[in-house]
């Protein structure tokens, strides 16, 4: 009697696991892409469960509740409340999720349950002294976990077992990430552009509450747009559009994004002594972020051994050439 070796139990099992497997995969990369879609282009990992903060010996919900977005930094970007949660914008990911509402919390909760169902764990990502167990969101934190955004039960699984240098990384990952998206955002609505200033009243070492985006200028240092003026968002591609979510890049986007930038320690480049020294160029505004590659910038002085310029990397999307 001829065995059918394709009807095997074993046969089966494995057919059974590879199907379970794959569909677990989707549903994983599409609920990542609805939760940044929901919460923004920041969106770095879902936490599934309470963090238990070393001041603390029981779980803080109102610092850290459950089902929480956060960003690279582990500040919360989402709340996964009822009445917090804004509705999907991306044709693509209505159309896949159909009328199941991911408005209400309940909807999450029953994803992250399917996804438990088909196997899936939930790795552990460490954010500075803080671990997390977490639904991974963006490339980074999808790397720093080891590859696999829902990695199966018995599955190799690596963490980031050393949050110094790998931390690091990360968080600059991320600043720069943000930074090429209002790059790519500004120059494909004003292609001439070269510089994006940033002004800043205070001690860039330690004040950010007073940083904005500025002026929009090219390579010579003209001006091509105030920030303050919104940005006709309607020519935006939707490769573009889909980078942002639902936050349209406008000035209050943009000025969260540079905000979020300086709060965390990041330092902007230096515009060029000729164009720092135009009229319409104060001294609180000779910083920037290039646009593109190739544009100069101003390179601190030497024996300006205190400016922080000097040994640390600013905010740089694109790499720039000395003036």
């Amino acid at each position: 009697m001829t065995t059918l070796i394709g009807n095997t139990f074993g046969a089966l099992v494995a057919r059974h696991e590879d199907h379970t497997a794959a569909l677990r995969r989707e549903l994983g990369t599409m609920y990542a892409e609805a939760l940044v879609d929901l919460a923004g282009p920041t969106a770095h990992a879902l936490t599934v469960n309470y963090n238990r903060l070393p001041s603390h010996s029981r779980p803080d919900p109102v610092r850290d509740p459950r089902l929480c977005v956060i960003d690279a930094f582990g500040e919360s970007v989402l709340r996964l409340l009822d009445g917090w949660i804004p509705p999907l914008t991306a044709p693509r990911l209505r159309d896949y999720w159909g009328e199941f509402d991911l408005t209400r919390r309940v909807s999450h909760e029953r994803v992250l349950d399917h996804l438990r169902r088909m196997g899936a764990l939930f790795p552990v990502i460490r954010i500075g002294d803080d671990r997390h167990e977490c639904l991974p969101l963006s490339d980074a934190a999808v790397e720093q976990v080891g590859g696999e955004r829902v990695p199966a039960k018995g599955s190799a699984n690596a963490f980031a077992t050393d949050p110094s240098d790998a931390q690091y990384e990360i968080l600059r990952t991320a600043h720069n990430d943000l930074a090429r998206l209002i790059a790519d955002t500004i120059t494909e609505l004003i292609p001439d552009a070269a510089y994006m200033t940033v002004g800043i009243w205070g001690d860039h070492m330690y004040n950010y509450e007073d940083t904005y985006p500025m002026y929009v200028l090219d390579a010579r240092g003209t001006v091509l747009h105030e920030l303050f003026n919104d940005l006709d968002v309607s020519r935006l591609s939707a490769r573009t559009r889909a980078g942002w979510g639902r936050h349209l890049p406008d000035f209050p986007t943009f000025r969260m994004a540079i905000t979020s930038f300086a709060r965390r320690g990041a330092l902007f480049d230096e515009l060029p002594d000729d164009i720092r020294e135009l009229d319409h160029i104060t001294e609180n505004e000779r910083y920037c972020v290039v646009l593109r590659s190739g544009v100069r910038v101003g390179l601190p002085d030497p024996d300006e051994i205190e400016h922080r310029l000097s040994y640390e990397s600013p905010i740089r999307p694109y790499r720039p050439s000395p003036a």
